[in-house]
C-alpha cells in the first residue's frame, strides 16, 4: 500500500514528535512584499524567518530548527533570471530525504503571474499536498488561509482553547453546519450531500479514527474552497461557521 498523504491544508508533525512552536519561513523576491507579508504574520502572533529565494528556503529547511508553515511566491528570478520556483522547491521538500522533518508540514504558494497556469492544481496534487492563493489577495483571506493551515496532529488549530464541554461543541457545529448550507442555497450554490453527510455524521458520532478525521476534514476544506472561489458568502458570515464546525472535528 502506498504512503497515506494528509488532505490539502492539514500538516502532520513526524510520529513522536512534539508541537512546536508557531514559526513561518516565508520566500519571496520582491522585498515589498516580503515586508508587508512579514509583517502581516507576526501580527498574527508568528515568528517569521525570511529568506529571497526557492534555494534560501531549501537552504533554512536543511538546517536545525522546525517550521509550522512554509509561504512562498512562485515566480522568484534571480538577477531576472528564470531560478526555481516555489513549486519547484515544494516538490524537493516532498520528495527529498534531506528534507523528512518538514515533508508534511503546510505550505502556501502565491502567485500573482498570470502566465502561471496550471499551478493551482499542480500544487494542490496530491504529490504536493500545497495550498494555492492567487495575488493580489485580501488580507481577511490570508489570514483565514493563514491560520487554517497551521495545525496539529490531531488536526486542531493550533491556538489557546479554553476547555469547554464535547456536547457543547457538538451541538454548535450541527447547528453551525445547517447555517452555512442554508446560507450557500440561499446563494445558489450548492454543498455536495456526501460532503454535508460526512462532517455531520463525524460531528454527531464523534468517531476517532484517522480515516473518518480526514474524511471530514477534507469535506469542510471543499466547502471553504467552493465559498472562497465563488466569493458569495463574506468572510465574516463565513469564519464563525467554519472554526464552529471545525472545533468539533
Amino acid at each position: 500500500m502506498g504512503e497515506s498523504r494528509p488532505p490539502v491544508g492539514v500538516g502532520y508533525k513526524g510520529e513522536g514528535r512534539e508541537r512546536v512552536s508557531r514559526k513561518v519561513l516565508l520566500a519571496d523576491d520582491e522585498p515589498a512584499v516580503l515586508g508587508v507579508t512579514a509583517k502581516m504574520l507576526r501580527l498574527m502572533g508568528y515568528e517569521v524567518v525570511q529568506v529571497t529565494s526557492a534555494r534560501g528556503l531549501l537552504q533554512a529547511l536543511g538546517k536545525e530548527g522546525e517550521y509550522d508553515l512554509i509561504i512562498a511566491d512562485n515566480t522568484m528570478p534571480v538577477e531576472g533570471k528564470p531560478a526555481m520556483s516555489g513549486t519547484e522547491a515544494l516538490r524537493e521538500i516532498r520528495k527529498n530525504p534531506r528534507y523528512k522533518r518538514h515533508k508534511y508540514t503546510p505550505a502556501l504558494i502565491y502567485s500573482g503571474d498570470l502566465a502561471d497556469t496550471g499551478i493551482k492544481e499542480t500544487v494542490e496534487s496530491e504529490e504536493l499536498g500545497g495550498i494555492y492563493l492567487a495575488k493580489p489577495f485580501e488580507r481577511p483571506v490570508f489570514e483565514m488561509i493563514v491560520r487554517g493551515a497551521i495545525m496539529d496532529r490531531e488536526g486542531n488549530m493550533i491556538e489557546p482553547v479554553p476547555e469547554r464541554n464535547p456536547e457543547d461543541i457538538k451541538r454548535e457545529a450541527k447547528e453551525s453546519l445547517v447555517t452555512l448550507v442554508a446560507l450557500v442555497r440561499e446563494r445558489g450554490l450548492i454543498i455536495s450531500e456526501q460532503d454535508q453527510s460526512t462532517i455531520r455524521s463525524y460531528i454527531h458520532k464523534k468517531i476517532q479514527t484517522d480515516k473518518e478525521r480526514i474524511q471530514a476534514e477534507q469535506a469542510v476544506d471543499h466547502v471553504v474552497k467552493l465559498i472562497n472561489d465563488t466569493g458569495v458568502i463574506s468572510l465574516r458570515e463565513l469564519l464563525p461557521l467554519i472554526k464552529s464546525i471545525r472545533a468539533a472535528l
